[in-house]
């Protein structure tokens, strides 16, 4: 029986992981490979007995800012009949404290460290990650909700993680040393890596030096002033067609990645999609369907997407900061108290991000399907 399913949609990784974990022991007998998060879901529905997910938490190591795989494990943990049969844990290179917190308040039953993994041939018997993993298989089902997995483990243990990180900033600081030094007191700023956060997600500049200044109190001013002197110092390849501060911030991202953080409740407010370009996705009965979330999220869409009401109409091309403003105006209308409207703004966030992307998961299977 094939009990260890790992999703990972770059297949690339896949290659990768694979190999990785059958220098481990855990060969194609034991495992089950999938691509697409329908196909996953599916797949430990129609399974028999207890299995464990290893989830990667990023689709792409270039763009997938917000470790989107959380999303992946969330919906298994909090769908019955999926939180029956299958046990989620994060798999990733990204062992760092930051997304560790992010996988356990997500619900994933331990985190697993790639690098970590990686060990002289002589000690992978003493790491025994298929034990491991066979322990994991056997715990007990976790109640639905919001409970938190208050036994959960990082496996193996980090004691590399120090040294890696301190070679990571070597090999940015190569990368980009025009930048780095040539603009110092802009990098040494606390809000810099947030906002080339943003950037990374497309995020319009007008909408970053906003948000910065609510987060920060900077002057906006002195922040777009600090991105014209930032520009000076981008290679020409960013500037063929204005500046391209997606792709600049994306392969610093990439050079950093201990500096992609995880994201917070309401960074993922400021991301989300355009909530009046996708009303009609969000009622779509086959989409809610493969989708496989939990009521308590669907039950949020239907709240906070009211058609007669709208969120975003009219806005245009203003900024992003514009659209998540309605957001939020659109959740205290629908939820004046304020604890219970936090609640329900990680509801319609989870459920707007997992319908979206099920969106997607199904847009990638159609077109396998038709592909010769």
């Amino acid at each position: 029986m094939k009990w260890i399913y790992l999703y990972d949609e770059d297949p690339s990784d896949v290659r990768t992981a694979r190999r990785q974990l059958s220098q481990h022991g855990i060969s194609d007998e034991l495992m089950r490979v999938e691509v697409n998060r329908i196909a996953l879901c599916e797949a430990i529905a129609q399974s028999e007995g207890a299995l464990v997910a290893l989830i990667d938490l990023q689709s792409d190591d270039r763009t997938d800012n917000n470790y989107s795989g959380h999303r992946v494990i969330e919906t298994i943990r909090r769908n019955p009949k999926l939180a029956r049969r299958c046990r989620p844990i994060a798999y990733t290179v990204h062992a760092r404290p930051d997304i560790i917190d992010l996988a356990r308040r997500h619900g994933a039953r331990a985190l697993i460290s790639k690098h970590d993994l990686d060990v002289p041939a002589e000690e992978m018997p003493s790491v025994n990650l298929t034990a491991f993993l066979a322990g994991q298989r056997q715990l007990d089902v976790l109640p639905l909700g919001d409970t938190e997995v208050e036994d959960f483990t990082v496996f193996p243990d980090t004691r590399r993680a120090k040294e890696r990180f301190e070679s990571q900033d070597l090999t940015m600081a190569r990368a980009f040393d025009g930048i780095l030094h040539g603009t110092p007191e802009m990098v040494s700023r606390p809000y810099f890596w947030q906002a080339i956060r943003y950037l990374a997600e497309g995020i319009d500049p007008t909408s970053v030096a906003h948000w910065i200044h609510a987060d920060f109190s900077v002057p906006e001013r002195t922040v777009e002033k600090k991105m014209d002197d930032l520009r000076g110092y981008l290679e020409p390849r960013y500037l063929a067609h204005g500046v391209a501060w997606a792709d600049f911030a994306r392969d610093l991202l990439k050079a950093a990645p201990q500096k992609r953080l995880a994201p917070s409740d309401l960074d993922m407010v400021r991301v989300l999609q355009r909530i009046s370009a996708l009303e009609d996705l969000l009622h779509d009965p086959t989409i809610r369907a493969e989708s496989y979330l939990d009521d308590r999220a669907l039950r949020a869409i239907d709240r906070v997407v009211d058609p007669t009401v709208g969120i975003g109409r009219g806005l245009g091309h203003s900024g992003d900061w514009a659209h998540a403003d309605d957001v939020l105006r659109r959740l205290a209308v629908v939820e004046p108290e304020e604890k219970a409207r936090r609640v329900l703004q990680i509801e319609f966030v989870r459920g707007v991000s997992n319908m979206y992307d099920t969106y997607l998961a199904g847009q990638a299977l159609r077109q396998d399907s038709h592909t010769p």
